[in-house]
C-alpha cells in the first residue's frame, strides 16, 4: 500500500467522512464554444447558480415544480411559445441539477430552427422567459406539474432495484430516509406563488451565467 498509494494525494475523506467543498458563484458571464463532427444540430445553453435540496430544500422543490412549468417538456410555456406557435426552435427547455450535495447548476437551453441563428435564438428565448416569469404561473400548470413529480416518486418505488439506487444516492450525500418518503407530499404542497419567486430569483437579469454553443464542425449556427 505504501509502495503504490503513499504518493497519491489525499482523497479528502478523514474518518470516513468526506470534506465536501462549497460551490463557487458564479462571478463573471463567460461563453464556451464547442464544435464536434458529429453533432447535427446546434445547441444554445445558459448556465446559472442554482441550488439543492441537500442545501435547501424548501427553495428546491420550489425550483424543480417552476422549471417544469417553465421548461419541463413538451406542455411547458416555454415549449408551447417557442417550438408550437413560433416554430423558431425544435426544442426548448429548462432543468436544474438537484440532487447534489452542494448547490449546481439551474439551465435554460435550446435547439434553433433551420434559419435561425444562435444569437437570434438566445435573444429570442430570454425574452420570452422573462415575459413568462414576470406574468406569472397559472394555478392549473403548477398542480398538473407538481402531481406528475409525487406520482412518479411513488410509482418509482415500484421497482427494487430503482429503490436501491434512489436511497443509496440520497443517503450517501447525508439526506435522511424521511425526506425521500415525504418528497410526494412536499413537493404537491408547492404554491404557484414560491415557484414563480424560486425562477424568478435564479434567472434574475443581472446574474452572471456561463454560456454555452455546441456547433457542428463546420462551426455554422
Amino acid at each position: 500500500a505504501e509502495e503504490h498509494y503513499g504518493q497519491l494525494d489525499p482523497s479528502g475523506l478523514f474518518r470516513g467522512e468526506r470534506k465536501w467543498r462549497s460551490v463557487e458563484q458564479i462571478d463573471e458571464t463567460q461563453l464556451i464554444t464547442h464544435s464536434d463532427p458529429k453533432v447535427r444540430q446546434p445547441v444554445w445553453y445558459r448556465y446559472y447558480n442554482g441550488t439543492s435540496l441537500r442545501r435547501d430544500r424548501d427553495f428546491a422543490l420550489a425550483l424543480d415544480v417552476g422549471l417544469d412549468v417553465l421548461g419541463g417538456g413538451n406542455t411547458s410555456l416555454l415549449y408551447q411559445s417557442l417550438v408550437e406557435d413560433k416554430k423558431l426552435a425544435i426544442d426548448v427547455g429548462t432543468f436544474a441539477w438537484l440532487s447534489l450535495h452542494d448547490e449546481g447548476p439551474a439551465a435554460v437551453y435550446a435547439t434553433p430552427s433551420p434559419g435561425i441563428s444562435l444569437d437570434e435564438l438566445e435573444e429570442t428565448v430570454m425574452s420570452e422567459l422573462y415575459r413568462l416569469i414576470e406574468e406569472g404561473f397559472d394555478e392549473a400548470d403548477v398542480k398538473r406539474v407538481r402531481n406528475s413529480k409525487a406520482a412518479s416518486a411513488i410509482y418509482a418505488r415500484d421497482s427494487q432495484s430503482g429503490m436501491a439506487n434512489q436511497f443509496g444516492r440520497w443517503l450517501i450525500i447525508g439526506g435522511t430516509v424521511d425526506q425521500l418518503l415525504s418528497y410526494p407530499d412536499e413537493v404537491r404542497a408547492v404554491t404557484p406563488e414560491r415557484a414563480m419567486a424560486a425562477v424568478r430569483e435564479v434567472f434574475e437579469q443581472d446574474r452572471n451565467y456561463i454560456e454555452a454553443h455546441l456547433l457542428p464542425e463546420d462551426g455554422e449556427q
